[in-house]
């Protein structure tokens, strides 16, 4: 029973760290819970960036990259069924 436990133990620390790292998403629309899990994230990258709710609603719609009408990073909340638009390829990192 300890060895299970120990195994059961170092499977779940290693799922949990792996929804830690960051995904990488190239220009595209993606799913919320389809193609990334729902979170909150510092969403990085030099993108025309937006996020729509399952309504259809516009959630977040922002510039990324660097100069004067560009945000280096954007942290918004996604939830199950947004969908995301970017034109370029993006960072998404957890943030709690």
């Amino acid at each position: 029973i300890s060895t299970k436990n120990n195994e059961l133990t170092r499977l779940t620390v290693g799922i949990v760290t792996a929804k830690s790292e960051a995904k990488h998403l190239p220009a595209g629309e993606f799913y919320v819970g389809v193609d990334i899990e729902p979170g909150r994230y510092s969403v990085t990258g030099s993108s025309n960036f937006a996020v729509y709710s399952s309504e259809g609603r516009l959630k977040v719609n922002t510039i990324l990259g660097k100069g004067s009408y560009a945000n280096e990073s954007y942290v918004c909340s996604l939830d199950s069924a947004d969908t995301i638009k970017a034109s370029s390829a993006c960072t998404y990192t957890p943030v709690n």
